[in-house]
C-alpha cells in the first residue's frame, strides 16, 4: 500500500514538505512568494475564443464572437454555473485574432466592435465592466514569447537583439496559422525595458484589467539562443512574472514548464515528462495557475490548489504520466473545467454547447471548489482503488466501477459516480445544493448536510441558461434531513430552503 505525507501549515502559511526543493526566491519560504491576487482554487477559470485571422483574406478577422456576443455567453454561463465567481481570458482580442502580430499588444481587434461602433478599445472596456454584473472578471490571453515578422514591433526588436538566433540564424521554432514564429529573448526584452513598457501600456489602455488581477501569457517557454542560456531565460521569465505582480496582476500560463537543463529548452508539450520536472522551472509560488497542469499523484496530494492550480484534466488525454491516471485524480481532487472548447464548438458547429457546458461544470468545477476547501490528510492505494482523506472527515474513494466511486463528508454522500449532490459553497447567505445526474434516477434519497438542520422543506429549481426555473415547491424534508429526488438524464437542479429566492 502506497501512502503520502500531507502538507503542513504554519501560522496559516502553506509549507512544502521537507523533500520539496527550495524555490528560487527566499530560502525557507514555502508558500507563494507573494500572495496571489486571485484564489484559483475557488473560481472557474476559463477562456473564450473570439477570433482568428482570416486565412483567406489576411486583412480581415474570422470572428466567432463580437464583444457584445461574448457578453451574452458570459450571462448564459453565469446562469448555468449558479453565479460562481469566474475569470475569463479572451483569446483573439488583438489585431485580427488569435496571436496575430505578437508581441504587439497595443491594438484591439476592430472586427469585434459592437454593431454601429468604431471604438474597439471602448467596447472591450465596456465588456469588462458589464461582465462584473454576472460574477465575472474579464482579462486577456496574450503571448510573451512569440514574434512574427508582420508585427509592428519586428524591425525595432530585431535591431536591438530581442529576436533570438541560433548559430547566427534567426531562431524559428514553429508556425501558427501559416506564419513563422520566432523566439523572443527574455533576457534582452527584460533588461532593455521593452517588456515593462508593454505591460505599462496595456494596463494604461485597459485599466479594467486591474479588476481581474490576472493575465494569461500562453506558451511562455524558455529556449536557449545565441543571446542567452536556458538558465538566463528562466531567470528573466521570473522577473517578467514578478513585474506583473508589482502591477497587481497574477500571470498564469499554459504549463508549469521545466525539465530543460540538458536539452536547453522547456519540455513544453510533453506533460508526461514535465510532470517530474515542475519544480525545476522555479515557477512554483510565482505562477498560480497552469492551463494544462501535469503533476505526479504525490504532488497533487502535497500541493494545495491554493498554491498551484490548473485545469483541463481529464478532458486532455496527455495531461498525466499515464492516461489512466487522469480519471482517478480528477475525481479525487476535483478538476477545473476549461470551457473554451465547448463554447468554440458551439460557435463553429452549432452544437448544444449550453447543455455540454452545464454537464461538465457540475462534475468538475462544482466538485473542485467544494473539495478545495479541505486540506489533504492521507492518500493511499488499496487493492481495488485509491482513497483520499481530507480535513473535516471528507473521504474520496475511487473504485473500479462508477458505483464504488464516492465522495462523502461525515459519512454523508456528496457524489457517487456521476451522480452529484454537492453543497454550492459560493452561495454564502443560505444553504444550497447542486444535484446532477448523467443517467438520471427516480426517488433517490439523499441526506442533506447539517446546515439544513432547521429546514423542513425545499424548493427545487432547474438550472437553465435563462436562470433558475422552479420545478417543485416546498418538497418535504424527512427526518434525518432526507430529501427524495428524481432527475432526468443530464438534468441539473439547485435545491434551496422553501421560499428562498436564488
Amino acid at each position: 500500500m502506497k501512502t503520502y505525507e500531507p502538507w503542513k501549515s504554519v501560522n496559516g502559511i502553506v509549507k512544502h514538505p521537507v523533500d520539496e526543493p527550495k524555490g528560487p526566491w527566499n530560502g525557507d519560504l514555502r508558500g507563494p512568494e507573494r500572495p496571489y491576487m486571485r484564489d484559483y482554487s475557488q473560481i472557474l477559470t476559463m477562456k473564450i475564443m473570439l477570433a482568428f485571422q482570416d486565412m483567406n483574406d489576411r486583412t480581415k478577422s474570422d470572428v466567432l464572437l463580437r464583444f457584445d456576443e461574448a457578453l451574452e455567453r458570459i450571462k448564459q454561463i453565469d446562469a448555468i454555473t449558479l453565479g460562481i465567481p469566474k475569470l475569463v481570458y479572451l483569446v483573439g482580442w488583438n489585431h485580427l485574432g488569435h496571436d496575430d502580430k505578437f508581441p504587439d499588444w497595443s491594438v484591439v481587434n476592430p472586427f469585434l466592435c459592437r454593431p454601429g461602433s468604431n471604438d474597439p478599445v471602448g467596447d472591450l472596456r465596456w465588456l469588462m465592466q458589464e461582465a462584473q454584473k454576472y460574477n465575472t472578471t474579464v482579462s486577456l490571453h496574450l503571448n510573451s514569447s512569440d514574434a512574427y515578422q508582420d508585427s509592428p514591433l519586428w524591425d525595432e526588436l530585431l535591431a536591438n537583439d530581442v529576436i533570438g538566433t541560433r548559430n547566427g540564424e534567426l531562431y524559428a521554432y514553429g508556425a501558427w496559422q501559416g506564419k513563422t514564429v520566432y523566439q523572443i529573448v527574455y533576457k534582452n526584452v527584460w533588461e532593455k525595458g521593452y517588456y515593462k513598457q508593454w505591460v505599462d501600456d496595456l494596463l494604461a489602455m485597459l485599466p479594467e484589467l486591474k479588476i481581474a488581477g490576472s493575465i494569461h501569457s500562453d506558451a511562455f517557454l524558455c529556449r536557449w539562443t545565441d543571446q542567452s542560456s536556458y538558465a538566463e531565460e528562466e531567470a528573466a521569465r521570473r522577473q517578467m512574472i514578478r513585474y506583473w505582480r508589482d502591477c497587481g496582476m497574477d500571470l498564469t500560463s499554459e504549463f508549469m514548464y521545466g525539465g530543460g537543463e540538458e536539452i536547453g529548452q522547456d519540455m513544453d508539450y510533453i506533460p508526461a515528462l514535465t510532470a517530474n520536472h515542475v519544480e525545476s522551472s522555479g515557477l512554483i509560488g510565482l505562477q498560480a495557475y497552469a492551463w494544462h497542469l501535469a503533476q505526479t499523484e504525490d504532488r497533487w496530494f502535497k500541493r494545495p490548489a491554493s498554491l498551484l492550480a490548473g485545469g483541463g484534466y481529464p478532458h486532455l488525454e496527455n495531461a498525466f504520466i499515464m492516461e489512466e491516471e487522469a480519471a482517478p485524480i480528477a475525481f479525487l481532487f476535483g478538476c477545473n473545467m476549461q470551457g473554451e472548447d465547448i463554447v468554440l464548438e458551439g460557435c463553429r458547429k452549432g452544437t448544444d454547447w449550453k447543455t455540454d457546458f452545464r454537464n461538465r461544470f457540475f462534475t468538475t468545477t462544482a466538485m473542485y471548489v467544494y473539495l478545495n476547501q479541505f486540506a489533504n490528510s492521507e492518500m493511499m492505494h488499496v487493492e481495488d482503488g485509491m482513497v483520499l482523506k481530507k480535513a473535516q472527515n471528507v473521504v474520496a474513494y475511487y473504485g473500479k466501477t462508477p458505483e464504488t466511486r464516492t465522495i462523502t463528508k461525515d459519512g454523508i454522500l456528496v457524489r457517487q459516480g456521476d451522480n452529484v449532490f454537492v453543497p454550492v459553497v459560493w452561495i454564502k447567505d443560505y444553504p444550497a445544493v447542486a444535484a446532477y445526474s448523467e443517467t438520471g434516477y427516480t426517488d433517490r434519497a439523499w441526506t442533506l448536510q447539517p446546515a439544513w438542520a432547521d429546514v423542513s422543506a425545499a424548493d427545487i429549481y432547474e438550472v437553465t441558461t435563462d436562470g433558475p426555473v422552479l420545478l417543485h415547491k416546498a418538497v418535504p424534508i424527512a427526518e434525518g434531513r432526507v430529501l427524495t429526488l428524481s432527475l432526468e438524464p443530464k438534468q441539473a437542479v439547485c435545491i434551496v430552503p422553501a421560499g428562498q429566492k436564488i
